[in-house]
């Protein structure tokens, strides 16, 4: 028998008692589920936060307010993250057997629980088996995580039900030993980056002792959203913050000009960065940072990135530098069938000239970016490596006192450099003059951000994840979107309905206008008829009386004087008689003619069939059919005749296709050129005439049934239930139909346009939020080598697939989860172990 105590049965571990309690909640759909991005509640708050962190967050940057805090002089922030041998032996990170250091890298984390969880889970073990790689792989004993912490934006609460919870969970432990850095991306930047820095950022308190936040069996250790980080060999990882602007703030600039300062000759570098500049041909963040890095003539081996949640490698054998998209921890799947398998990549190169110089070859933004980061006596960088300088290449005049180094810049000297420079390249308006807390005034000057253009390098599609065809199939699925995102189509059938209302209200065969004016003609009609009935009888009755009279009068008597009179009152009747029945006869085929006047014809066809008390039940069911086919038949509502009239008959409704045109116009990604702009043209057309003719059908279905119900039912209940019902009618079929076909519709256009044009994948993928294909980093660094593994988990297991109770005779993993799969789990590599060599990079 058993018993139980504070939540848990006697003779459970507290682990025990506690992973029960998260499988019950997981299994019961309690814990967090994977963003419907499509959910229009969630789309509305996060449009306001993005508007809100785009706009006040440029004038409360937290990256200022970090720098203006930390008090740390720059000796401090020379070896603040100095995990090398020759720092403090007690922070050194510790090789492993070969002698080589291993490091993890994640990025685009905090999504629904099961793949936030399961990528922990794997993160955590202590050595790692995956297929394709000969030995297990030993966990890093540094975490750094690139980007975009949780979604779907940065809240307190998030951070701890999306990322926090799972990796507590997946590495319980008191002593957290391994370090995590993280740099943030644009949703971690939605709240102006204050949950970011409470959570990451805490190690800057005073009174911390320089320890931060615990996240499992981590410690965060740094003061603000940038770092850079050295370990044994000679190698660093650099991640900077370009926020939401896609740049590098002055302090930031000032504190990799110092770091950059640090390195030599033969130092290594991987760069993190938010975002695959590559990709999108946002090159600014990427040039000026890389330029930075190699100033003193270290080496960039790698640069990693996320925010695209796919994994891709592009490289070139002749820049030798691995770039590489690995945004699988946890956040839903993206597409790979829009990369492309070559790009062109802008990369500054250095030329080898003893100092820097103007070169006539390259781009004027990009000399001048290149003057701000490296000074007139750093190294020369140009976008143009195999192309010959069209005039000599201008050195840049020495400074005025002696060689003018980034860390020896002061007020003076960088008013001396700038007017010596102004005769060679036109200086940007300087920001200000801010100083950069201790140490100093700043130490790089601002950089103008303008696009570069350049010679490029061509890289290749070395390994894409998952492949191509396959994301492609995936992309199918959003041909049954209703069926996966409910709300989105409630949404849809909302937005249907209010056209269809409009609609409705401004044709003129169904509005309440024409309608009303039909009805009014009728009645007019009808005076008329019971006029011209009325003089008619009068006729008649004028001519019985008359021949009465004849026959009583005498042969050859002259008529009577009331003979007279009947005679003159026959005539003037006989004399209006055409009148009215003219008038009549076209009032009433004005109301039947008019649009509108169907439903007074329908309303007439009814009280007739209401009155005929012979027909069966399945006869009267034909007539009305008959009755609905006639009040609105289906091909005058596809023509576009009927379509104009209504236009004419309510601006609101011209207005509002006008509207939705532009807006599915605007809405397909084309390129900027003329091809782009008419398949812009094109497609977004075609876009809208498909839900326009699911809007008509719709509203046919809605009005071509409604109206004629709630005819009937004025025979059989009170006003107003025949008026609810035809309203409550209306509603219903325009909301369920409307989001069924409208999502149809949507779904359809995402399918073709993903797949055949390269189009919307990124939508297309956030409404499917697939909880596979996940994977990160595993990163081996030894001496003038660095080993990378991109381990991959094709499939997430279930909320039925984990466990919390140990198997007969099973130790609990050392990394102490509280939940545990139930089967192994079988991480793969995505490609064979990429070797950098430092002697194949080109500087």
């Amino acid at each position: 028998m058993q018993f139980q105590l504070f939540g848990r049965e006697t003779g459970e571990s507290p682990e025990e008692g506690r992973g029960k309690q998260i499988v019950e909640r997981l299994r019961a759909g309690d814990l967090p589920q994977m963003v419907d991005w499509f959910d229009p509640q969630l789309l509305a708050k996060v449009g306001v936060r993005s508007v809100l962190s785009a706009t006040i967050g440029s004038y409360t940057d937290q990256r200022l307010i970090q720098a203006a805090t930390d008090l740390a002089t720059e000796d401090e922030l020379k070896s603040r993250y100095d995990y090398s041998e020759t720092g403090n032996p007690s922070e050194a990170l510790k090789p492993d057997a070969t002698g080589a250091v291993w490091v993890d890298y994640i990025s685009d984390l905090g999504d629904g629980f099961e793949p936030t969880f399961t990528m922990a889970y794997m993160l955590a073990q202590d050595r790692l088996k995956v297929e394709g790689a000969a030995d297990e792989l030993p966990a890093g004993e540094l975490l750094i995580m690139g980007g975009d912490q949780v979604y779907p934006d940065a809240t307190k609460q998030e951070y701890q039900d999306r990322l926090r919870d799972p990796y507590d969970w997946a590495f319980s432990t008191d002593k957290p030993k391994r370090k995590l850095f993280a740099i943030p991306g644009n949703h971690d930047w939605y709240d102006g980056l204050a949950s970011f820095s409470a959570l990451f950022c805490s190690a800057r308190d005073r009174i911390s002792g320089g320890l931060g936040a615990q996240l499992g069996g981590w410690r965060c250790h740094q003061h603000r959203s940038y770092f850079a980080i050295k370990l044994p060999d000679n190698w660093w990882i650099w991640g900077p913050d370009i926020q939401l602007a896609d740049n590098l703030d002055d302090s930031q600039r000032d504190y990799f000009d110092l770091m950059a300062d640090q390195t030599k000759q033969g130092d290594k570098i991987i760069l993190c960065l938010a975002e695959p500049s590559w990709l999108h041909r946002n090159y600014d963040n990427l040039h000026e940072i890389s330029m930075l890095a190699r100033k003193n003539d270290a080496k960039i081996l790698a640069v990693l990135a996320g925010d695209w949640h796919h994994y891709s490698r592009y490289a070139c054998d002749k820049l030798g530098i691995q770039f590489i998209t690995c945004g699988g921890g946890g956040a839903f799947a993206h597409a790979t069938h829009g990369l492309r398998k070559h790009i062109s990549l802008n990369w500054a190169t250095l030329t080898g000239a003893s100092r820097r110089i103007s070169d006539p070859t390259d781009p004027e933004d990009f000399n001048r970016m290149e003057r701000s980061v490296v000074g007139p006596e750093g190294p020369d960088f140009t976008l143009n490596p195999d192309s010959e300088p069209e005039a000599p290449r201008t050195p840049e005049p020495p400074a005025v006192s002696g060689p003018l180094s980034a860390a020896s810049y002061t007020a003076n000297a960088l008013q001396n450099a700038a007017a010596k420079m102004a005769s060679v390249i036109p200086e940007p308006k300087p920001i200000s003059d801010v100083d950069a807390g201790p140490g100093g005034p700043r130490r790089v000057k601002p950089v103008r951000k303008e696009t570069i253009s350049s010679h490029p390098y061509k890289m290749r599609a070395a390994a894409i994840y998952p492949a191509r065809w396959k994301s492609r199939l995936l992309c199918l699925k959003n041909l049954v979107l209703p069926l996966r995102n409910q709300k989105f189509a409630v949404l849809v059938g909302i937005i249907y309905f209010l056209f269809a209302w409009v609609w409705t209200s401004s044709d003129p065969r169904h509005s309440p206008i024409m309608t009303k004016l039909a009805e009014d003609i009728a009645v007019q009609a009808q005076h008329s008829r019971t006029e011209y009935e009325n003089i008619r009888k009068e006729i008649a009755d004028l001519e019985t009386r008359l021949q009465e009279q004849k026959a009583t009068l005498p042969a050859g008597e002259p008529p009577t004087t009331e003979m007279v009179v009947l005679e003159e009152q026959l005539d003037a009747a006989r004399t209006k008689e055409e009148p009215a029945r003219q008038e009549w006869s076209d009032l009433d085929q004005r109301s039947k003619a008019i649009d509108g006047g169907r439903k007074v014809q329908l309303n007439d066809q009814i009280r007739e069939l209401e009155n005929m008390t012979n027909l069966s039940t399945g006869e009267r069911l034909k007539y009305l059919v008959v009755f609905f086919q006639q009040y609105s038949p289906l091909e005058e509502v596809l023509n576009p005749t009927a379509l104009l009239a209504a236009c004419q008959q309510g601006p609101l409704f011209a207005f509002l296709l006008l509207g939705l045109w532009a807006l599915l116009v605007n809405y397909v990604e084309a390129s900027a050129t003329l091809h782009g702009r008419i398949a812009k043209l094109t497609i977004g057309t075609i876009h809208f005439l498909a839900h326009l003719v699911a809007l008509l059908v719709i509203s046919w279905i809605a009005s071509g049934v409604g109206t004629p119900l709630a005819t009937v039912l004025k025979y059989h209940i009170a006003d107003p239930w025949p008026d609810v019902i035809r309203v409550t009618w209306n509603f219903t079929v325009t909301l369920l139909l409307g989001g069924i076909l409208g999502g149809l519709v949507m779904g359809l256009y995402w399918t073709l346009t993903s797949t055949l044009f390269n189009m919307h994948t990124g939508d297309a993928f956030g409404a499917l939020g697939i909880k596979n294909y996940k994977h990160f980093l595993r990163i081996r660094l030894e001496p003038g080598r660095a080993t990378i593994y991109p381990v991959a988990l094709d499939k997430i297991p279930g909320p039925s697939d984990w466990r919390w109770r140990l198997y007969p005779g099973e130790k609990r993993p050392g990394h102490n989860p509280l939940i545990m799969p139930k089967k192994a789990l079988e991480p793969r590599l995505i490609e064979p172990p990429i070797v950098i060599e430092d002697s194949n990079i080109l500087r």
